[in-house]
């Protein structure tokens, strides 16, 4: 049985960022271990309103300074405002999603809801400061289109935090989560999603033209009966003058006395149902059809990764064998047919062994007992055993048949691998090192990714892979610099553990973009007494090709790598710039590092 947080957690990540969640934390996590602020940035601006809120989460509590001003801010907000029975949020500080904290990205959105009018003046006070670098960016500000869109997530979200909140722990009392509670929890969830998805899928009847509709418009005509209910005049309605004409998300105050705690006498006329349907707490209406596709496609993500976890999948050992699955498994050989045997006879066929066909090539599998074959299968290809299950099933039960001893007729032709097993053998890692390398060797440019040809050859030799293909310019680029800069990680060690002195070469040519390129090689001997060769640095050369600039280059890519005291000699052409640099060079080092000779 599966861990029920678990499945929650699934299913709002899948509602959040897709099929490939773990990729897009990954490449997050990596750009932060490496300190690349601004490509984080735009790596979560992708993932639309979500995104920046979480740049906007992430540049208050960067530093403690920010921090400490966000409260001075809140409680400037909460002195001018009134309140009689609603609780402070001054105090309240803005939430962090990460990846190991379930729902989390949930508890960000909720948190910032009930607190935009703060955040909102802390960023109206901080596009006032003079340092750029003090300001965050102004593609990372919320519009009120974007709020509404935090509000509807919030909406979907919610019954998934309440769920993970009250089945979490040791069951006790009959509930908080027993069996019964998580049965009935899965079913709810799944109605919660089937109300969402059959709400949502009416975006597709509507015309584009409704794109272009005034957003005065669109807001007037909103449901009038959304969070009218069980609601009070709240404070977060009430903006300095600064905000009049903005538009703010009215989140529902936890402190508010829900139904449940009202008298039995009134609670008939001041209750409602039990449950609100989407229709009736949705904000569709008022959303650009940009933002309703997003979410509709969220909300199909959500429920499909819920129905998947919902299903009852039968135990490998349970699952029937027939001997056509073991033909579209297996392939049946005889290593040592016609050798000869010890008593110089010629082996008709001699041992037996089962080569799985759908095992990935450099971990092949193959076994001569035909039951760890059969446990093998069940193992690891269960789709392709209940592929075959269901073919089986198909078929009139009435009829039987005796097992016919002649092999199957699809046993003669070579069975396609399933698009699981495809996806399994493709590596993305080995794929990416394969384009960088030809975009680079080849000086191909950068939108080459994009070329259906290219798209074309790589799907021709795995056809299920279509996802997983790298069709973005931009995305090269990244995967190229971190490459080299992986490159330059290794190469610096390797240098620094020569046995010999490492050698110079230069050369200063123009780019066909007419950019000045100075390239610097160089050659040594490793610790293996092997000569090597590598490419240093390709610095630009602007405004000036004088000697004593690629002087400069030559010397910050010496410090860069460490080398200044294992120069030797430097290779040239008869350029007499190349004279000067020398002269620079050498100076330059006799100056930093104390190196004297200056006949090198």
């Amino acid at each position: 049985m599966r861990c029920y947080g678990h499945t929650l957690n699934l299913v709002a990540r899948a509602f959040l960022f897709g099929k490939d969640a773990d990729s897009f934390e990954l490449e997050s996590d990596i750009n932060s271990m490496r300190g690349l602020v601004e490509q984080d940035q735009d790596h979560w601006r992708t993932k639309g309103p979500i995104g920046k809120l979480r740049n906007i989460v992430k540049f208050i509590r960067s530093l403690p300074q920010r921090s400490e001003q966000f409260k001075r801010t809140a409680r400037e907000q909460d002195y001018e405002g009134y309140r009689l029975c609603e609780e402070s949020t001054a105090e309240l500080e803005v939430v962090m999603n990460n990846e190991t904290r379930w729902n989390s990205t949930y508890m960000m959105i909720e948190r910032a809801l009930r607190k935009q009018t703060e955040i909102r003046a802390f960023l109206f006070a901080i596009q006032e400061e003079e340092n750029e670098a003090r300001r965050i960016p102004a593609d990372d500000i919320l519009s009120s289109e974007d709020r509404r869109v935090l509000g509807e997530v919030n909406e979907i979200l919610k019954p998934i935090y309440l769920q993970t909140m009250r089945t979490q722990g040791w069951g006790k009392s009959d509930s908080h989560g027993r069996l019964w509670e998580v049965l009935i929890g899965m079913e709810y969830l799944l109605e919660h999603f089937e109300d969402w998805k059959v709400f949502y899928s009416e975006v597709a009847a509507e015309t584009v033209g409704e794109t272009h509709l005034d957003a005065a418009e669109r807001i007037t005509t909103a449901p009038t009966n959304f969070r009218e209910r069980n609601s009070r005049p709240s404070r977060v309605r009430r903006l300095p003058a600064r905000f009049d004409e903005d538009e703010v998300y009215a989140l529902l105050q936890r402190s508010q006395p829900t139904r449940f705690i009202e008298p039995l006498h009134s609670r008939a006329e001041y209750s409602t149902a039990e449950k609100r349907s989407a229709s009736e707490t949705s904000q569709k209406s008022t959303l650009l059809a940009d933002h309703r596709a997003y979410i509709r496609a969220s909300i199909n993500n959500g429920w499909k990764k819920l129905n998947d976890r919902s299903q009852t999948r039968a135990s490998p050992d349970d699952l029937p064998f027939e001997s056509s699955s073991f033909d579209a498994i297996f392939r049946t050989t005889h290593p040592e047919k016609a050798k000869l045997g010890p008593s110089g006879k010629r082996k008709t066929s001699g041992r037996v062994m089962y080569e799985c066909l759908h095992c990935p090539p450099d971990s092949p599998w193959s076994n001569g007992k035909r039951g760890n074959a059969i446990y093998h299968a069940k193992r690891k290809h269960t789709s392709i055993l209940q592929t075959e299950a269901s073919t089986v099933d198909e078929h009139d039960s009435d009829i039987i048949t005796r097992p016919s001893k002649q092999p199957r007729m699809d046993s003669f032709f070579p069975s396609r691998p399933s698009d699981t097993t495809l996806r399994r053998v493709f590596n993305r890692q080995q794929y990416i090192e394969s384009i960088v390398g030809l975009l680079t060797r080849r000086r191909l440019p950068f939108s080459a990714v994009k070329w259906d040809e290219m798209q074309d050859i790589i799907l021709a030799c795995n056809p299920a892979i279509e996802d997983l293909l790298l069709t973005s310019r931009d995305a090269a680029m990244r995967h190229i610099t971190t490459t080299f800069d992986l490159y330059r990680s290794q190469l610096k060690a390797k240098l620094q553990a020569s046995v010999s002195k490492i050698h110079l070469s230069t050369d200063l040519w123009t780019s066909p973009h007419r950019h000045g390129i100075l390239a610097v090689c160089v050659r040594w001997v490793d610790n293996s007494y092997r000569l090597q060769k590598a490419l240093l640095a390709m610095p630009e050369c602007r405004y000036s090709h004088s000697g004593e600039r690629q002087a400069t280059l030559m010397a910050e890519a010496i410090e860069e790598y460490g080398i200044a005291k294992q120069i030797g000699y430097h290779t040239g052409d008869n350029a007499t710039s190349n004279d000067t640099c020398l002269k620079h060079l050498s100076q330059m080092l006799q100056d930093k590092y104390g190196i004297c000779d200056l006949e090198r």
